[in-house]
């Protein structure tokens, strides 16, 4: 079983919940689909492709562009690294803030709009 201390699993259970079903069963049959499959720890959110995103409570000025995961959530992720599969469109959606590639993306704005300090 999933950790139900977890926020996010939890969020998943609650929202089950929701709809009427039961919350064990769904988070057992998200476990087990052949979707892409995620692993969550305190600090990352880690896809079966090979992307990884970084948890955070807040995000400061980010904008539509920006890989965040969980938008709008009490609880967020920032894209830390991306798989190949997945690269070329995360390149094409950061050109819309004018950035050439992910790489550029992240030197230049990843710390930002998690609120890091330089």
């Amino acid at each position: 079983m999933a950790n139900a201390a977890d926020p996010i699993i939890r969020r998943m259970a609650e929202q089950a919940v929701l709809l009427g079903l039961n919350k064990d069963e769904t988070i057992d049959e998200v476990k087990a689909m052949r979707a892409p499959k995620w692993s969550v720890t305190p600090q990352w959110v880690t896809f079966e492709c090979g992307c990884r995103a970084e948890r955070c409570l807040k995000l400061y000025g980010h904008s539509i562009f920006d890989p965040v995961i969980f938008e709008g959530q009490p609880e967020q992720g920032v894209y830390e690294g991306v798989c190949a599969f997945h690269m070329p469109a995360m390149n094409d959606r950061l050109r819309f803030g004018g950035y050439v590639d992910f790489a550029q993306w992240s030197k230049h704005r990843r710390r930002q709009i998690m609120g890091k300090t330089w």
